[in-house]
């Protein structure tokens, strides 16, 4: 078999080798593979973790594709997540083609979905740690017809920590009282920005690091404990900046980030200073108010 015949008969496999002998086939080089003679395939698909839990991906695809548009133009991909189909709005769609200009390998590219879609639900981006296979497939412009084989990728997700070092918590003029401080460990102001590039541990789908300006108790929220020198649990209570939902704690939208806290003995005291240092242990939850322990810190709080 001559080397152009199998390029021809196998594009699959010297697609990307030959993509500028295979632009030839239909009379016009316009980085578009239009010849019946050529299957459509899926070239290359692009996926990277994004940190935080979520992941882009964007395929690459060759070919005639489906009848309607030039080429793959508007023609749709699906992508499955080890065997589960993502919901329908995160399909993605090959763009129209920038103009004639040869061997450009861009026009065969759909847009970037990022944060990709992660189940069925309509919104839903959040994906678990560890490998994860993505299995995409090219279908027609109305996105229920397969016009290209399956074609699947490994990607590895790892387990997102939200780095907190920034966060503090000391004795506040109040004597025995804690005051934590969260404004210089999250960006209360990039947190409130629903549609925010980045999703972290700890936030709403959309969001970037936490939702803290929202007592509501579909927002994300703060997990605080306290023991004592010896190692002894002591029940807290918040007094000031925020308030509580069950064990969770939300800010108030004029809190800046800034809690206060006494021992609940009594309905709220002094936190008394045979307990110090006190450790206090600082834990993200996510909407759904669990905590991301990976996420949590500890911090030392001397009181006099």
């Amino acid at each position: 078999m001559g080397k152009k015949r199998r390029y021809i008969q196998r594009a699959n496999k010297f697609a990307k080798k030959a993509f500028n002998f295979l632009d030839k086939i239909d009379g016009t080089q316009d980085s578009q593979l239009l010849s019946a003679k050529l299957d459509t395939i899926i070239s290359e698909i692009n996926l990277a973790d994004r940190g935080n839990g979520t992941f882009s991906i964007q395929v690459e695809g060759m070919g005639p594709g489906s009848a309607g548009s030039a080429g793959l133009e508007a023609d749709k991909v699906v992508y499955t997540i080890d065997g589960v189909a993502v919901n329908a709005n995160g399909k993605l769609t090959f763009a129209a083609n920038t103009g004639t200009a040869k061997n450009d390998r861009d026009n065969l590219k759909t847009d970037i979905s990022s944060p990709a879609r992660s189940g069925t639900g309509a919104a839903d981006v959040i994906i678990t740690a560890g490998p994860r296979e993505i299995e995409a497939i090219i279908q027609n412009e109305a996105g229920n017809v397969d016009v290209s084989k399956a074609v699947s990728k490994v990607l590895t997700i790892v387990e997102p920590v939200k780095d907190l070092a920034a966060v503090t918590a000391a004795e506040d003029a109040n004597p025995g009282d804690i005051q934590v401080d969260i404004a210089a460990g999250i960006d209360l102001a990039a947190a409130a920005s629903a549609g925010a590039a980045a999703e972290a541990a700890g936030r709403l789908p959309g969001e970037e690091n936490f939702d803290l300006g929202n007592v509501a108790s579909s927002k994300n929220s703060l997990i605080v404990s306290l023991v004592d020198k010896d190692g002894a649990a002591v029940a807290i209570k918040a007094v000031d900046g925020c308030t509580t939902v069950g064990d969770n704690v939300q800010s108030t939208a004029a809190a800046g980030g800034v809690f206060h806290f006494q021992a609940a003995a009594n309905g709220g005291e002094a936190l008394p200073g045979s307990g110090s240092p006190y450790v206090m242990t600082v834990t993200p939850a996510d909407q759904s108010g669990t905590a991301h322990t990976p996420s949590a810190i500890t911090i030392s709080v001397p009181i006099a």
